[in-house]
């Protein structure tokens, strides 16, 4: 886990993978005040994982892709544990390829998302419902979300056949739920 400040940046010119092969999540944060740059994660339970027993105060992700595996971003908090995840900025990431979902928040205050891609993502017939991106704050408190200049495809595709909703939830490319 990630459990300082620090800033973590893509060498010039490389390109590192993070791979789980499936299992295991690839970045679990565990600070305030971190930095992602140019870092793919792939193949992971979540790409990058929030835990819900953590407070974070800023986050900033840029240039990176969490992208091919089962949630791109996960935000637990569970039980309403009523902790934060606040001053977060988001920027030209993609997260796509995600079988249940892009980005899954539970708690989210004072967050910027902008240039993300989210393609095929939510596609997979599972429970919870699949969405490209599922921002349900049903605990707390949450202010200033912005998602801007940003791409959905393909993503929140309810797939098997069967009305477009389920146990009153809805698929969808973008979803907030409060």
């Amino acid at each position: 886990p990630i459990d300082k400040a620090v800033e973590i940046r893509a060498a010039g010119g490389a390109s590192p993978i993070i791979t789980q092969g499936g299992s295991g999540d690839g970045i679990r944060l565990e600070a305030d005040d971190v930095t992602l740059r140019g870092i793919r994660v792939e193949q992971a339970t979540h790409a990058l994982d929030v835990p819900g027993a953590v407070n974070i105060q800023g986050l900033t992700v840029e240039n990176c892709e969490f992208d091919d595996s089962n949630i791109g971003m996960y935000v637990a908090n569970p039980d309403g544990d009523n902790t934060t995840f606040d001053d977060i900025t988001v920027r030209n990431t993609s997260f796509n390829g995600n079988d249940r979902k892009g980005i899954y928040a539970e708690r989210l205050s004072n967050a910027l998302f902008e240039n993300i891609e989210v393609r095929n993502s939510g596609t997979e017939d599972s429970e919870p419902v699949p969405n490209g991106i599922d921002i349900n704050l049903k605990y707390g408190d949450y202010s200033n979300i912005t998602i801007q200049g940003s791409t959905f495809f393909e993503s929140g595709i309810e797939t098997s056949g069967a009305e477009s909703f389920r146990s009153g939830e809805y698929y969808g490319a973008l979803v907030v739920k409060a």
